[in-house]
């Protein structure tokens, strides 16, 4: 335990900084996330709040587009963050392990996200005539 909070310790000491473009593709992803959770948000108290329907159909549109950035954003992520896993030494080779699980998970929450956005428009645009 003590070896563990050591090593961790000489790695802030040392002043170990990730990639630019990995620190930029992971903030994006952030702000991506937080962009599209927010709009999902804004949509479900739109369905209380009886927002016109060009509204709602505003503001899915906007969650597809950043739901498709995501996903493109959070694999480039994923594939940086596996890139760095195989590249680093051992001391900080689980950090990269744990980045990699979670955008592996948020590009899948993604593409899901997406899909089920794009129906909701599918279905809500009704049978042409």
């Amino acid at each position: 335990m003590e070896t563990n909070k050591i090593q961790i310790l000489q790695l802030s000491q040392q002043g170990h900084r990730r990639p630019l473009l990995f620190r930029l593709t992971n903030r994006v992803t952030i702000f991506l996330t937080l962009l599209s959770g927010s709009l999902i948000l804004f949509y479900i108290t739109g369905n209380y709040q009886q927002f016109l329907d060009s509204d709602q159909h505003l503001i899915l549109s906007c969650c597809a587009v950043s739901g498709i950035g995501l996903s493109l954003f959070s694999f480039f992520s994923f594939a940086e963050s596996v890139y760095y896993l195989l590249v680093t030494g051992e001391k900080i080779r689980w950090i990269f392990m744990l980045h990699a699980i979670t955008l592996f998970f948020i590009c899948f929450g993604a593409v899901a996200m997406t899909l089920a956005i794009r129906a909701i428009i599918f279905l809500s645009a009704g049978i042409p005539e």
